[in-house]
């Protein structure tokens, strides 16, 4: 069985990128570790984020199908009760800016 490894690395996980390791080293099969430890640091802040606009997208889908749900549901209820328009519609705003606010300080 073969096992996939990454192409810019070999099967032990070395960068295998003959560009930058004839330009750098000696060493066949080594990337300076300075190089090799900043590439690793940019990978991780590249997954971090992503994690973050994950995280982003996750929160703003959640609110906005609940804001649509509670829509309907005002809607509904001022249906059944139009007296109680006002009181509905302040419950659903106020949802609505407290969904947004948890948004807003996602923006790290």
């Amino acid at each position: 069985m073969r096992r996939t490894v990454c192409p810019a690395r070999d099967s032990r996980g070395r960068y295998m990128t003959n560009t930058l390791m004839h330009r750098f080293t000696t060493s066949p099969d080594r990337l300076p570790r300075d190089l090799e430890r900043r590439v690793d640091q940019a990978r991780g802040r590249g997954i971090e984020a992503a994690a973050r606009v994950h995280a982003a997208a996750f929160v703003t889908q959640t609110a906005m199908w609940h804001t649509a749900s509670l829509s309907a549901e005002e809607a509904r209820l001022i249906e059944m009760c139009p007296l109680a328009e006002g009181r509905l519609k302040a419950v659903v705003d106020h949802f609505a800016g407290v969904a947004c606010a948890e948004i807003a300080g996602m923006a790290f």
